[in-house]
């Protein structure tokens, strides 16, 4: 009778631990009960977990990339807009109050490229370069527009760079990161509306090159408005061109996204391989365990024979 009644518990134990697993759709729900599959799952999920991450960090660089084209987008059409208007500025026939209304349009759209080059996106500034928290570029008490607090002008502004980790075995040799196994996602202020003066002497900054423009047009001085004018177009189409490049880093991003997807897929199904039970087998697992229970159930029916003693003590 003990012996049948350990055997009994044991099956309706047994019973039990496969219905939590059919349940929970796992072959097992203790390390111990399968130690080898289960340090080949700890890797698996380790992989997952390191393919989730890098998947993040391609979706927040690719969101940082379409707000860049946007606002390059919106620059490069004010630089067209502003072409536009130095043109009819520089008719002859225009008086002077048609002339001021050119170069205030001109100086409003100056403050739409300031804005577009100091826009936000997940409480960072697109094109503060390297810079996380300070506004990119500002005006100063002079009038004088400056970049990280250096005037565009006269100012020195060395590459800017800001790495992150997508996957591709990142390296770093004397604490500089090989550019070859990150994704830089630092967009330089600097490059995108241009620093220092040309040999004319004219402004490379686009904001600056208007502005100039504006002045002259007011003043009625149009002796050289062509070479402003020329210079205006080269620099947009600058912008024309840092527009163009985003795609390429948006195709970047778009392999590697692609390629984490793949891995992903394949770690699953063998995560699933190593963990999962499939509904199918539990079912057949768990009628063939039912089917053990009450065989036992009816041994015990013959075992345990009731006797007139069960009666008189029932």
């Amino acid at each position: 009778t003990g012996d049948y009644l350990k055997s009994l518990n044991r099956t309706m134990k047994d019973l039990s631990d496969l219905n939590i697993k059919v349940a929970a759709g796992r072959k097992y729900m203790k390390m111990s009960e399968n130690p080898a599959n289960s340090v080949k799952a700890f890797d698996v999920r380790k992989d997952l977990s390191r393919i989730d991450l890098y998947s993040t960090t391609l979706n927040d660089s690719q969101a940082l990339l379409d707000e860049a084209e946007a606002s390059l987008a919106s620059i490069s059409e004010t630089a067209a807009d502003a072409l536009v208007q130095i043109t009819q500025g520089v008719n002859g026939s225009l008086d002077e109050p048609d002339r001021q209304a050119v170069a205030n349009t001109l100086r409003s759209y100056q403050q739409m490229i300031l804005g577009a080059a100091n826009v936000k996106s997940s409480g960072r500034y697109l094109f503060g370069g390297s810079g996380f928290g300070e506004t990119p570029f500002t005006v100063n008490g002079s009038g004088q527009l400056t970049y990280n607090g250096q005037n565009v002008n006269t100012g020195s502004f060395p590459a800017e760079h800001r790495y992150v980790d997508i996957g591709i075995g990142l390296s770093i040799s004397g604490g500089t990161v090989d550019p070859q196994t990150a994704l830089d996602v630092a967009y330089s202020g600097a490059d995108l509306l241009g620093t220092g003066m040309d040999g004319n002497g004219l402004p490379n900054n686009l904001y600056n090159l208007i502005g100039e423009i504006a002045d002259k047009i007011e003043a009625g001085d149009l002796d050289d408005i062509a070479t402003y004018t020329d210079k205006l177009e080269s620099r947009a189409d600058d912008v024309r061109m840092q527009y163009v490049s985003i795609g390429e880093k948006s195709n970047y991003i778009s392999f590697f996204t692609n390629r984490l997807a793949s891995e992903k897929i394949t770690a699953s199904a063998k995560q699933s391989d190593l963990e999962s039970l499939p509904l199918e087998e539990g079912a057949i697992l768990f009628s063939q365990q039912e089917l053990m229970y009450n065989a036992c159930l009816q041994m015990g029916t013959k075992i345990l024979q009731p006797s007139l003693l069960d009666y008189l003590s029932s």
